[in-house]
């Protein structure tokens, strides 16, 4: 079988389903892709894009896991250059005082991607390798022999 390569798109209505509001708990797998969906889009008051206002315990009752598997699973993926974790001045989005920003590293690698414009683009010069993201206007930059491989996602 070939290995897959590209980006799918997943819509955060994803969290309206009967799968995802199942009271099992999470695996690691949903738990990052959980996180993905929560990251701000754009930014706001308390949080810029790509980072997410939270709690352990938050994320605990949300997953259905113990705080301290949850503590050892964001400092998995804080090893593994996929988030950083800091201490937040302002609290969480729900409130509480005492809260945790995690910033999702490369977000823009996941989401500037899948845009219309830019598959508008792709469809257009038929270069499936041009995978630059556009800029907030949604222009996209050529590409040319100059241009490095985005790399693997987990660094």
């Amino acid at each position: 079988m070939r290995k897959p390569t590209g980006w799918v798109a997943l819509h955060r209505k994803l969290w309206e389903s009967d799968i995802w509001k199942s009271h099992k708990p999470f695996d690691e797998r949903s738990a990052w892709i959980d996180l993905l969906l929560m990251a701000e889009f754009e930014d706001r008051d308390k949080a810029k894009r790509g980072q997410i206002l939270t709690s352990y315990g938050e994320l605990a009752n949300r997953w259905h896991w113990g705080k301290s598997k949850v503590y050892r699973f964001l400092h998995y993926l804080e090893t593994e250059n996929c988030i950083e974790i800091s201490r937040s001045e302002s609290g969480t989005a729900n409130g509480t005082a005492n809260g945790t920003v995690l910033t999702i590293e490369k977000y823009a690698l996941y989401q500037d991607v899948w845009n219309g414009k830019r598959n508008e683009k792709r469809k257009h010069n038929n270069n499936i390798n041009n995978i630059h993201a556009p800029d907030r206007a949604g222009t996209l930059p050529e590409r040319n022999e100059e241009d490095e491989d985005i790399g693997p996602i987990f660094a």
